[in-house]
């Protein structure tokens, strides 16, 4: 999963137009959803790789707030 989730931010510095692609959009929604899972049952230590993945995603919704607007 989190080699999904670095692959989707690679292609998305090399072209912000992936994320248009609604099965993107569908794998980044699934690994946010399975992130919280694993939060609310392992706790803090799983906290350090959910905020990695958060300062990536918070890119991708800047850039996707650009593409809406």
């Amino acid at each position: 999963m989190y080699n999904v989730m670095v692959g989707i931010c690679v292609m998305c510095v090399q072209n912000v137009d992936v994320l248009k692609d609604p099965d993107i959009v569908k794998q980044l929604g699934n690994i946010l959803k399975t992130n919280v899972r694993a939060c609310k049952s392992l706790g803090h230590p799983y906290m350090l790789q959910v905020c990695v993945m958060i300062s990536r995603l918070r890119l991708g919704f800047a850039v996707i707030s650009c593409l809406l607007s």
